[in-house]
């Protein structure tokens, strides 16, 4: 008895940030903390990884927060206090929203152990007119192929050497990403034209596609 409440005294601080990155359970079941939808919202919307460009999409989705990286697939954030949530279906896997420089951010860790910083960046909605910027022909001579861009119904669209037509949707300025594929961001001149983008999937990064 004597060695624990020793124990509480020095190591206060530390049990109380472990306290803090566990969800809180009784009866043999987890305990959801309960947010109010207005909070939910602020947490809204598109973050970019401060080390590799990443990005992530949280939306509100029937009073439940859930997060992607522009796949077909989102997560469910379930919380266990204002800033902390566990991402469903991903064991150990922890965002916690917060802020530095007065910008939103979410630092996503698993087993404690911090993976990433996003920060929070505007969501691109692209008018038919913008769209018109960036259709066009585009060679790359890295990969010896050429894309294909037009719009749509209102939409940016691929088109790859053998026809096949993808869907771009819109991601931060100037960007676009193939839902579960690739990333496509476009690049601006001194006079603001678009003369080419550089596609990003996966490992594969900064490969030219110009005008």
């Amino acid at each position: 008895m004597l060695a624990m409440r020793v124990a509480d005294v020095y190591l206060a601080e530390e049990i109380k940030a472990l306290e803090l990155k566990k969800p809180i359970t009784g009866g043999g079941l987890t305990v959801e903390f309960v947010i109010v939808e207005e909070k939910l919202k602020e947490k809204v919307g598109v973050y970019r990884s401060l080390t590799n460009g990443e990005l992530r999409r949280v939306m509100l989705r029937d009073g439940k927060l859930r997060i992607d990286a522009f796949t077909q697939f989102s997560s469910e954030l379930k919380p266990f206090s204002e800033t902390q949530f566990i991402i469903a279906g991903q064991e150990g896997g922890v965002v916690e929203f917060g802020s530095a420089g007065g910008k939103a951010q979410l630092r996503l860790s698993r087993n404690n152990r911090k993976l990433d910083t996003f920060e929070h960046v505007k969501a691109f909605e692209p008018s038919a007119g913008q769209l018109s910027e960036f259709a066009g022909s585009y060679y790359s001579e890295e990969l010896n192929t050429t894309y294909n861009m037009s719009v749509e119904e209102g939409m940016l669209v691929l088109i790859d050497r053998n026809g096949l037509k993808r869907q771009l949707t819109p991601t931060i300025r100037d960007s676009f990403a193939v839902i579960s594929g690739p990333r496509f961001e476009f690049n601006r001149d001194a006079a603001g034209k678009v003369p080419g983008f550089d596609v990003h999937a996966g490992r594969i990064r900064n490969v030219r596609f110009s005008k």
